[in-house]
């Protein structure tokens, strides 16, 4: 069996592992094996989560009124183009598959453009508001799904 349950005494406490069975022959090339008392190697796996006991401060992250504009616009244009691009391919391939004429597909791009701009100026607002925070060295908050809460919150 080429994996065995490491020996009690060999593993710290609050750590899962196991042995690899290697006969006598002892090789660490990874950080982070350990060897049993048994001559095998055992793999630690610590389920510990790790988090710094203090944020960053706001200005060792450099985060500018530019930056959190940039940051913010290509958040925006990345929902704009790949939201844009899912509605209008699936408009197509259904007036498409449907039979339905060219002018009904013109007609579906045209409303499929507002729940697009919809979540693209939402998406602007919530990416404007969470760059905000950040520059602040606040956290992230809960996001709020109403259109005209971020476009109408003053900073």
């Amino acid at each position: 069996m080429l994996f065995e349950e490491c020996p009690r005494e060999s593993v710290e406490p609050q750590a899962s592992s196991l042995c690899l069975g290697l006969e006598d022959q002892a090789i660490l090339l990874v950080v982070g094996l350990h060897l049993s008392l048994s001559g095998g190697i055992c793999l630690l796996m610590d389920s510990e989560i790790l988090k710094p006991e203090t944020n960053p401060k706001a200005s060792s992250q450099a985060l500018s009124t530019f930056g959190c504009f940039l940051a913010a616009a290509g958040a925006t244009l990345l929902t704009f183009c790949l939201v844009g691009a899912a509605t209008a391919a699936s408009v197509w391939a259904f007036c498409r598959l449907m039979g339905l004429p060219d002018i009904v597909v013109e007609g579906g791009l045209i409303l499929s453009a507002i729940p697009v701009l919809a979540a693209t100026f939402w998406t602007a607002g919530r990416a404007w508001h969470v760059e905000q925070r950040l520059a602040q060295g606040l956290d992230v908050d809960q996001p709020v799904f109403a259109l005209r809460h971020y476009l109408l919150k003053r900073s």
